[in-house]
């Protein structure tokens, strides 16, 4: 009996094939070597040799990899957005920026006025 559903089997796939074209340009050995899995795992995979489909520890090297969650590469839970390289640096000078512009662009407050007989005399 096969611990994932088909249709769980097939978004693992699916996922597989996306980050094998995107970021190994194909190449299952790359990918394997920076999974830590064997090539052959990922060629039954996407040959669709094995009738189980994953195991374990393909999907938890691809958690790892992806920083997805387990819900998500099952296809149990939407994609979260993620941050594109750069982008948060940028989201972060652009909040600053809105910040010091708010803080500048404000009336200072003036200094309260000191009555002069007020004042102390030092002797």
């Amino acid at each position: 009996m096969a611990w994932l559903s088909s249709e769980q089997v097939e978004q693992v796939r699916r996922l597989t094939g996306r980050l094998l074209a995107d970021e190994f340009e194909g190449n299952q050995s790359l990918m394997a070597r920076a999974l830590g899995i064997s090539p052959s795992t990922i060629n039954h995979l996407m040959n669709r040799k094995d009738e189980r489909g994953p195991g374990l520890l393909f999907v938890l090297a691809l958690r790892d990899h992806t920083g997805m969650t387990l819900d998500e590469i099952l296809g149990l839970a939407p994609p979260r957005r993620r941050v594109a390289d750069g982008e948060l640096q940028a989201r972060v000078e652009v909040a600053v920026t809105d910040a010091l512009r708010r803080m500048l662009a404000a009336p200072v407050p003036a200094a309260p006025e000191v009555n002069p007989s007020e004042k102390r005399r030092r002797t």
